[in-house]
Formats: C-alpha cells, sequence, structure tokens
C-alpha cells in the first residue's frame, strides 16, 4: 500500500495542474467557455462551420442591400454569394489575400469572426493536443488502480490466513496464548489498516476515472470474505468460552476495527455508482454478524 499510494498521489498532482481550470469551472463557475470546452471535436467543427456560414450570410446580404456595408472585390465585377464565402473562409483562416475587402458594418462581421473561430480553431487544436495526454494518463492510473487492488486483496489475504492460524491455535491449545492473542492483534490492525484506504480508490472531484463494476465486485466479495472469516474465529472462540472482547491485547483492535468498518463501508456504499445493492447488504449483514459475535459490551 505505502509503495503505491505515492504512486497516484503523483498522478493526482498532474491531473489537478493539467485539469484544475477546467474542475473549477465546473463546479464553482459553470459559464459559456466550459460549456464549449466540453463539446466533441464534431461539434467544434460544426460550430466552426457554421460561423463561416453566418458571417458568408451576413458579407452577401450586406453587399447586395447596402453596398457601403458589404465587401469590396478588388477586380472589377458584383459580390456573389460565392465570393462572400470564399471571404468568409480567408477570414476565419487568417490567411487574407487582400482580394477582397470589408467596408462600412462588414468591417465589424470580419473582426467578430475571426476573434470567434480563431479562438474555435485554437480549442480543436488543444483538445487533440490533450488528448494524448489524458490518454498516457489514463494508462499510468488504470496501472496505479490495478497495483492498489492487488495490494489490498494481497493483504487482506494474509489476514485471513492469520485469523485461520489463530483459530487453529486455539483449536490445538484449548486457550487463547498470548501468542496468538497477539497474533490477532496484528492480523486486526492489518485489517483496520487496509479498509482505512478503501476511499482512496474514489476521487470527488472527478479528476480520476471511477472504479469499474468488475473491479468493486471483486474488492466486495475480498472484504466479505475477510469478515465472514473473522466472524467465523469468533464464534469458535466463544463456543470455546473466550471473548476477544474480555482479552486486553485484541480488545481495542477488535472495537477499532468494528468502528472503522461502520464508517467505511457506509462511505463506500454512497461513493459507489455501481448499483450493487445486494453486495454491500451482504457486506453490511457480515459487519452486523461480527459485532453480534464478538460478544461487545
Amino acid at each position: 500500500m505505502k509503495n503505491v499510494l505515492p504512486c497516484r498521489r503523483t498522478i493526482q498532482c498532474l491531473r489537478m495542474e493539467t485539469g484544475r481550470y477546467t474542475c473549477a469551472m465546473k463546479h464553482r463557475h459553470p459559464s459559456l467557455l466550459h460549456k464549449v470546452s466540453n463539446l466533441s471535436y464534431e461539434s467544434l467543427l460544426l460550430l466552426w462551420t457554421t460561423f463561416i456560414l453566418c458571417a458568408a450570410v451576413g458579407y452577401y446580404v450586406l453587399s447586395v442591400t447596402s453596398p457601403a456595408n458589404g465587401l469590396r472585390l478588388a477586380t472589377e465585377g458584383s459580390v456573389n454569394f460565392f465570393s462572400a464565402l470564399y471571404f468568409s473562409v480567408i477570414t476565419a483562416t487568417t490567411v487574407g489575400y487582400g482580394d477582397v475587402t470589408p467596408i462600412g458594418f462588414s468591417q465589424l462581421i470580419a473582426a467578430v469572426q475571426a476573434i470567434l473561430t480563431y479562438f474555435l480553431a485554437g480549442m480543436f487544436v488543444t483538445k487533440l493536443l490533450g488528448f494524448r495526454q489524458e490518454a498516457a494518463l489514463d494508462q499510468v492510473h488504470r496501472l496505479t488502480m490495478d497495483a492498489l487492488m492487488h495490494r489490498m486483496r494481497e493483504r487482506l489475504y494474509v489476514v485471513r490466513r492469520d485469523f485461520e492460524t489463530a483459530a487453529e491455535a486455539v483449536k490445538s491449545e484449548r486457550e487463547l496464548s498470548r501468542r496468538t492473542s497477539e497474533l490477532l492483534s496484528t492480523a486486526l490492525t492489518e485489517c483496520q489498516n487496509v479498509l482505512a484506504h478503501l476511499p482512496d480508490l474514489y476521487d470527488p472531484n472527478e479528476l480520476f476515472k471511477p472504479l469499474d463494476r468488475k473491479h468493486e465486485k471483486v474488492l466486495l466479495d475480498t472484504v466479505l470474505r475477510t469478515m465472514e472469516r473473522l466472524c467465523m474465529l469468533l464464534d469458535m472462540l466463544h463456543a470455546d468460552g473466550i471473548s476477544l472482547d474480555r482479552e486486553p491485547l485484541s480488545r481495542e483492535p477488535l472495537h477499532e476495527l468494528l468502528r472503522i468498518s461502520s464508517e467505511v463501508f457506509q462511505n463506500w456504499k454512497t461513493l459507489s455508482t455501481h448499483r450493487l445493492h445486494d453486495e454491500f447488504a451482504a457486506l453490511e449483514k457480515s459487519l452486523l454478524d461480527v459485532t453480534s459475535a464478538a460478544r461487545i459490551r
């Protein structure tokens, strides 16, 4: 866990630097700029083309109805729609050959069009450049998430093995020795640490993709099996007249584990977006069973 979490924090810093402005606009000050920045490539291209066509229509109408506010050709001839469209494209692409000149009100239209179309073109290029960076960060995030998941499952597996070892020791010795009690205390503390890091798999600021359904089900099953194994151990100890609640070395870690589990499970259910109601219901039931088996007074 320790060698994985720093990597995750590094990725978070990178994403916060590249997406800080977008995230702030989304959650605090939604605006037209934010809406435009979230448009797809196709929508940006369509909007850019629409501005060109609308400006061309404006140039043409002004040139026909009010020549003093329309377009002036460098050669003899009248302005037709093709000439207006040609000038609109030239203006949008900031080329400017000088063979067509706006006069009067058309100059204002040309200025506004140049600003808007240049802005949309810049937004389009920025999205193209940012796509590769986002793809690389997503790949690093996926690998980090897989490593974090593997580490959590591995640590919970060790916890379950410790529970089994303790159960076998009690079964053979017919009592809870100090060594076995220390083993249980260590296992309970380790279980606390793993469960406390479960919220790290979720990002409330939406800088990361959420945990997918497959991984979440696997993790839920792993935690559920760990809680069930602890419940079986407590039931076996109770059948032998042993209560961890009365053992000095195990009492505090057990109480703390139950407290952390209750808080984390509720938070986990809130953060989840996959509607795994049955799985979370089974997890909550396992916590109730462990609490009951612990015979806490």
